[in-house]
C-alpha cells in the first residue's frame, strides 16, 4: 500500500511539474537588460534595454543611433503574455492559448486584422503553424516589416530568406498572395527542422531550414517576445539550447532543379550556462562573410 502510495504521490509531483510549464510565461532564471552589437568595422551600440518587473517582463526599448527608435509594451493576464503593443507604429499581437498551449496568435495594424497564426500541436510538441493570408492582393510583410526568421537571427540572414522568396516567386509574377504553413521536426526539446511551404496560385515554394544547437541555456526559450508571432518558432524560442548552425535551403516546385542554399554559423562565448556573446559568419556557395559581434548582459 505504501508503495502504491509513493507512487500516487511521484504522479501528482510530476502532473504539477508539468502544469507550470505553460506556455506565455517566460521566467528564465538569467535575464537579459541589455543587447549590445559591434559591426564588423565600426564602433559598439545598444541595440535593447529590457525592463523587469521582478520575473515579469515589461518592456523593451528598442535603439538606433543612441536614441529609442521604438519600444514593445508588455501586458499580461496573471503572469501569461496576453498582448504586445509597439504603439508608435499603432500595430499589436494578442495571444490566445487552449490549456497550457499557445492556441493563436492575431496580429493588428491601426486596429485591423493583418496576421492571424494558428498553432497545431502533437504529443505536447508544435507541428505546424497554420498563416493564412487575410488580405489577398496586399503585400503586409511590407506593410508590418515582417520576416519570419528576424528575431534571433541576423539581419543578414532574414534579407538572404527575402531574397531567396523574391527571387523564386519572381519566376511566376508572384505578388505577395500567399498562404503559408510551417511544419516542424522535434529532437531532445529543440526544433530540428522547419519546412515553410508558400502556396500560391500555381505553384508551392519551399524553404527549409535544418539546426544544430549546442549544450547551453537559451536566454529567449518560451519568450514570445516579438509581436510579429512566428519570428519567434523558427529561430529557437521553443528551443532549450542556442542554434549554433542553420542550413537554408529554398526551392519550388515547378524549378526543383533550382535551389538556394545558404548556410549560417553561430559562435558564442559563455558565462557558465548562458551565451554573453555571438558572432556569425554565413556561407554562399563557399563564398563566406563574416557578420558584427552581439553581446547580451544580464540583470545582476
Amino acid at each position: 500500500m505504501k508503495k502504491i502510495l509513493s507512487i500516487l504521490v511521484i504522479a501528482c509531483i510530476a502532473m504539477a511539474f508539468a502544469g507550470c510549464q505553460k506556455d506565455g510565461v517566460y521566467n528564465p532564471s538569467k535575464k537579459i537588460s541589455k543587447i549590445y552589437y559591434t559591426p564588423k568595422n565600426g564602433s559598439r551600440v545598444l541595440q535593447e534595454a529590457w525592463t523587469w518587473n521582478k520575473n515579469i517582463l515589461e518592456k523593451i526599448d528598442f535603439y538606433a543611433e543612441g536614441v529609442i527608435d521604438y519600444s514593445y509594451i508588455f501586458e499580461y493576464e496573471g503572469k501569461r503574455l496576453a498582448k504586445i503593443s509597439n504603439l508608435d507604429a499603432n500595430r499589436y499581437a494578442e495571444y490566445i492559448y487552449d490549456g497550457n498551449k499557445l492556441s493563436a496568435i492575431n496580429v493588428y495594424y491601426h486596429g485591423d486584422l493583418k496576421h492571424n497564426y494558428k498553432f497545431i500541436y502533437k504529443n505536447g510538441k508544435l507541428e505546424q503553424l497554420i498563416e493564412p493570408n487575410l488580405n489577398k492582393g496586399v503585400n503586409t510583410k511590407d506593410i508590418l516589416g515582417i520576416n519570419p526568421l528576424d528575431f534571433v537571427f541576423d539581419a543578414e540572414i532574414c534579407k538572404v530568406m527575402d531574397n531567396a522568396e523574391k527571387a523564386l516567386a519572381a519566376k511566376h509574377g508572384d505578388k505577395g498572395e500567399y498562404d503559408k504553413t510551417w511544419k516542424f521536426t522535434w529532437e531532445k526539446g529543440n526544433v530540428k527542422t522547419c519546412v515553410i511551404d508558400e502556396y500560391y496560385t500555381d505553384f508551392v515554394e519551399t524553404l527549409t531550414c535544418t539546426f544544430t544547437y549546442d549544450n547551453k541555456n537559451n536566454p529567449y526559450e518560451n519568450s514570445h517576445i516579438d509581436i510579429h508571432a512566428s519570428n519567434d518558432i523558427s529561430n529557437g524560442n521553443f528551443a532549450k539550447h542556442n542554434i549554433i548552425r542553420v542550413v537554408q535551403v529554398a526551392t519550388d516546385d515547378i524549378y526543383v532543379d533550382e535551389t538556394y542554399t545558404t548556410v549560417y554559423d553561430y559562435e558564442y562565448t559563455y558565462n557558465g550556462k548562458y551565451p554573453v556573446s555571438r558572432r556569425a559568419s554565413k556561407d554562399e556557395e563557399g563564398y563566406v562573410t563574416h557578420g558584427g559581434l552581439t553581446e547580451y548582459e544580464y540583470v545582476k
